[in-house]
């Protein structure tokens, strides 16, 4: 399961297409101009994805929900 399935799995009604279009560009500067593989450009882009649902869900990273 690649890193948009896990989440799109564990958050069933979140904006797909958002998220997407989101975790591919990430994806592709970190790729570009960070000069790293596109697995580990990826892996990092998953992580700025959550990052970016928090942020636009007004989510607290830090609670324990």
């Amino acid at each position: 399961m690649n890193y948009l399935e896990q989440l799109f799995a564990a958050l069933p009604s979140i904006d797909k297409e958002d998220l997407t279009e989101f975790f591919n560009e990430r994806a592709a500067v970190r790729e570009f101009s960070g000069n790293i593989s596109r697995e580990r450009a990826e892996a990092l882009a998953f992580e700025d994805t959550i990052d970016y649902f928090y942020v636009v869900n007004h989510i607290n990273q830090t609670s324990n929900v």
